[in-house]
């Protein structure tokens, strides 16, 4: 059974960009924690993929789309905060900004 620690990084902040041409999507963005010292670490993320949807969102909240291409982006800001977790399958006592870092799927 997974089980969750709560950690004592906290979520601040993020801010995001992409684009997508028809149902492929590239984006990067940029994630902001703090650290249990309070200290604010940035930490940078790219993506691909693709995907489809059956419904879409009505012309009023949909951005332009220059040449089928579709632009997408969201600011930092507005601060948010949250909390963090670790789950059973991280085994040191505190995270570190050298766990946050690496690929994920």
């Amino acid at each position: 059974m997974l089980t969750f620690r709560t950690s004592k990084w906290s979520y601040t902040s993020s801010m995001s960009g992409g684009a997508s041409f028809g149902p492929l999507l590239i984006s990067g963005a940029k994630l902001v924690l703090s650290d249990p010292q309070n200290h604010s670490h940035s930490f940078r993320y790219a993506d691909f993929g693709f995907g489809a949807s059956p419904m879409r969102l009505p012309r009023s909240f949909q951005l332009p789309s220059i040449g089928g291409i579709t632009l997408l982006g969201a600011t930092s800001d507005f601060p948010g905060s949250g909390a963090m977790f670790t789950t059973s399958y991280f085994h040191g006592s505190e995270l570190s900004p050298q766990d946050i870092e690496g690929a994920a799927i």
